[in-house]
């Protein structure tokens, strides 16, 4: 398993705490151009779907949803708040086979240890159909280390995932990039990226 399970506990422990985090919490700009970019009423896997208000939007906007989390709680709210049919998987468990238009991975991927990285973003490819669109975003900076929660965080450099994106097939249109406090209050850096599977 590429998941930490001490982070999947955490998140397990501080569910309402995340659920006011949220809740003061817009939907950002890469959401609103993942819209733009995605087809009308794609398929769309939500990998890291948290409490599920990213799937409920997709879903009132007419999109097929797939939403999954690693931890039970978020799977649980996501289910009975957001009236999302989420399901509890990892990074392992994506073994689809181009049958999603669509792929969001807000602030997931940066969990798994940097060595797992590269054959987790194949498995999304493997999943993507031709031309879906993938977004993912990360923390900048260099490492790997947990953060006062006792959350795993990999960090990463912008040169160093345009590396493995081109290393692993996916072709990026577009980067963003911006600062916002989380969890442990405390403000960091962080890094989007719009992919193409071609």
């Amino acid at each position: 398993m590429t998941e930490d399970q001490q982070t999947i506990s955490v998140y397990n422990k501080n569910i309402e705490q995340y659920k006011t985090l949220v809740a003061a919490t817009d939907l950002d700009k890469n959401f609103e151009l993942f819209l733009e970019i995605l087809k009308s009423k794609a398929v769309v896997l939500d990998v890291g779907c948290g409490i599920g208000q990213v799937s409920s939007k997709l879903q009132s906007l007419g999109h097929v949803v797939y939403p999954v989390d690693a931890s039970l709680e978020m799977v649980r709210v996501a289910r009975t708040e957001f009236q999302v049919n989420a399901s509890q998987r990892t990074f392992d468990q994506i073994d689809e086979v181009e049958f999603f238009e669509g792929i969001w991975a807000n602030f997931s991927l940066l969990h798994t240890k940097k060595k797992y990285f590269p054959e987790n973003l194949r498995k999304l490819l493997n999943a993507l159909k031709k031309n879906g669109v993938f977004f993912f975003s990360l923390k900048t900076g260099n490492g790997e280390n947990r953060d006062t929660l006792g959350r795993y965080y990999s960090y990463y450099s912008e040169e160093e995932v345009l590396d493995i994106l081109k290393n692993v097939g996916f072709v990026v249109i577009k980067k963003t990039n911006g600062e916002d406090k989380g969890l442990t209050g405390i403000i960091e850096k962080w890094m989007g990226f719009f992919c193409i599977k071609r």
